[in-house]
């Protein structure tokens, strides 16, 4: 079914906080704030001063880890794009030909192969083979919650954030994985005009999940739960305008 109205509540499970999920609430408050908004149409210096305070929250903070009880590992990277004036997020969109999650948007990201020396490093080498991003031009700048997937990958994420030397940066889809790159402005996912509720059924049980609509695509699942962490963590406050 399609996607409707606007979560003011749910429960979702799968997430850092085991068997009972985690339980996120947010205000149905104004989309559009009052005044100038501080990420909108920024220069590119005040976004890098954006960009400083996400680090500086992102190494403040203590992810929550899940024991991995013997499921298969996978590792995703979260990038931050400073990009047409304003700090951008870089998702796919999945190709109909992938094992898992056909048709879905994602972060770029897969399964821990064994050349891997870590979670981190299975990021960044799906980065450079989903999408071409080399490893060399991300800063990794934090972790966020381990999650696992209703295809029962324990999935740890990374949020890197791309050189400004590199901007704009030459994107090289896999053919078979990837149908489109995405890059969704930050202030975008911020306003919650775009947050929607998304249906699905869960053990025969209906489950209201939260979604990012962005054009004809939406953000949900797994993506959308590390996605709501990054936001809660690190950009909770950068959607509201300037106080004078």
């Amino acid at each position: 079914p399609a996607p409707v109205g606007l979560v003011l509540r749910q429960d979702i499970g799968g997430t850092a906080g085991g068997s009972e999920g985690f339980r996120h609430e947010f205000e149905h408050t104004a989309c559009r704030w009052q005044g100038q908004n501080v990420l909108e149409t920024a220069p590119a210096s005040h976004n890098e001063g954006v960009l400083d305070e996400i680090k500086s929250r992102l190494e403040a903070y203590r992810p929550v880890r899940i024991d991995p009880a013997g499921l298969p590992l996978a590792a995703v990277m979260v990038p931050l794009y400073d990009h047409r004036g304003g700090l951008h997020v870089v998702f796919t969109k999945r190709t109909d030909r992938v094992q898992h999650h056909r048709g879905e948007i994602s972060f770029p990201g897969g399964a821990v192969e064994p050349e891997d020396a870590d979670p981190l490093d299975a990021a960044l080498r799906e980065c450079h083979e989903e999408i071409g991003l080399l490893a060399e031009h991300i800063e990794v700048i934090g972790q966020l919650d381990d999650i696992v997937t209703v295809s029962r990958f324990h999935v740890s994420v990374y949020v890197g954030a791309i050189g400004s030397r590199h901007v704009p940066y030459v994107w090289h889809p896999h053919e078979h994985e990837v149908a489109e790159v995405l890059e969704v402005p930050l202030l975008h996912l911020l306003d919650t005009a775009n947050v929607v509720e998304v249906p699905r059924q869960r053990d025969g049980h209906l489950v209201l999940m939260e979604g990012f609509k962005f054009g004809e695509h939406i953000i949900w699942g797994a993506t959308g739960r590390m996605l709501r962490n990054f936001l809660d963590v690190a950009a909770f406050d950068f959607g509201k305008a300037k106080t004078t």
